[in-house]
């Protein structure tokens, strides 16, 4: 009996596991469909979104990016300076034909502000086939001449025209307008920045020296006051520390002091409207003793040095001697 009783335990201990993987079975079943219908879903939406990407491409081709409407056919600039309309065009590097909306307007300002000579660019789409530039140019208020290499004749130096504005940026003139700037009345009025042998001018780069920031300084300066009716300056020699050398264009040859470097820009201003109004006194005091200044030093404190000779051409003219004005306090 007792083996009897453990040969029914069997048969009912098969029966249950066979049931256990019918049931396993059964569910690996429903995963399978399940897995099978989600990826036929998944490739009935892929392929749905392919060819609706492909109709929204073929689209916006058909409408906007390969439509001859939006090609571009007009060019327009605007600028404050001397840029031409075709030197402008060659620096945006877009090529007339170009579909409209295809154009990188972030990078065509990029391209533009590369030039050494722009100082701020604009760049504006107008649908359906014109481009509009703005352009702000940097503005030379001095010139300078550097040695630098020649590239047609190598182991050879040669005088290079340089320019620098307000900021003491440096730039370069256009190209193939080197040869006829000294035919160019601008620039033939544009001081000269003298006595700049020991800096470094690279363009696309400020110029990294407190006498030429000084230099600028006193150029605006005065241009500001009442001196530049009367007179203009032609040169500006930046090489003694704590002074400036100003030659005009009647030949006068003027020191001014730069004086403490310390001073803020606000009583440096002060200081250099100063010193223009005594050079003015020495002008006027000149005029009524019928004498033509030659030189003065601003840059001594109390009493300023001078020479000048008389006007008159008949009288012999003497080696004209040093004296010493009284300060005069305006």
């Amino acid at each position: 009996m007792d083996f009897g009783k453990k040969k029914s335990m069997f048969k009912g201990g098969g029966a249950a596991k066979k049931d256990r993987l019918n049931v396993k079975a059964r569910r690996r079943g429903f995963w399978h469909c399940r897995l099978c219908a989600v990826g036929r879903l998944a490739v009935l939406v892929i392929g749905l979104g392919w060819m609706g990407w492909k109709g929204v491409r073929a689209t916006v081709d058909a409408f906007l990016l390969k439509n001859d409407a939006f090609a571009l056919r007009h060019f327009e600039l605007r600028t404050d300076g001397r840029l031409s309309r075709e030197q402008v065009l060659r620096w945006t590097g877009v090529q007339p034909g170009e579909n409209m909306w295809a154009l990188d307007l972030a990078q065509i300002k990029r391209n533009l502000e590369m030039a050494s000579v722009v100082r701020t660019a604009v760049v504006e789409r107008i649908i359906p086939d014109r481009l509009r530039v703005r352009i702000w140019e940097r503005r030379p208020v001095f010139k300078a001449y550097f040695l630098s290499p020649d590239k047609e004749r190598k182991g050879r130096m040669t005088l290079k025209p340089y320019m620098i504005d307000s900021s003491g940026f440096v730039f370069l003139p256009r190209a193939g307008e080197s040869e006829e700037l000294e035919r160019e009345s601008f620039w033939q009025r544009l001081p000269e920045l003298t006595g700049i042998s020991g800096l470094r001018l690279i363009p696309g780069e400020r110029v990294r020296s407190g006498q030429v920031g000084f230099a600028i300084q006193t150029l605006a300066a005065f241009r500001a006051s009442s001196m530049a009716d009367r007179i203009q300056i032609r040169s500006i020699d930046v090489s003694k520390r704590q002074a400036l050398v100003i030659k005009t264009s009647d030949q006068q040859e003027v020191t001014l002091g730069r004086g403490e470097i310390v001073l803020d820009s606000a009583r440096r201003e002060k200081k250099l409207a100063t010193q223009f109004r005594r050079w003015e006194v020495m002008l006027n005091k000149a005029r009524r003793e019928n004498m033509r200044l030659i030189s003065l030093d601003l840059s001594v404190k109390n009493n300023h040095p001078f020479q000048w000779e008389r006007r008159t051409r008949d009288i012999p003219q003497e080696e004209p001697q040093p004296q010493i004005s009284k300060r005069t306090e305006t």
